[in-house]
């Protein structure tokens, strides 16, 4: 059903699962804890919240070097 959604909207390349990616690596990217992302998704075990995550932490360890002080 939701795919319906995303093709009416003219949304390519998307699938509901690259759009949960997007929303908790956008979370935490701003500060959101793992702890909300995880409810907020439905996960019940925090390592699968981590999962979609670990991509955001590695972004934001690459700007920190590259924007060392």
């Amino acid at each position: 059903m939701p795919a319906k959604y995303l093709q009416r909207a003219g949304v390519k390349g998307a699938a509901i699962h690259s759009l949960r990616h997007s929303f908790a690596t956008q979370h935490i990217k701003k500060g959101t804890s793992l702890e909300t992302i995880q409810q907020v998704m439905g996960h019940q075990d925090i390592r699968t919240t981590e999962a979609y995550t670990t991509l955001a932490r590695e972004v934001l360890s690459k700007e920190l070097q590259e924007n060392a002080l």
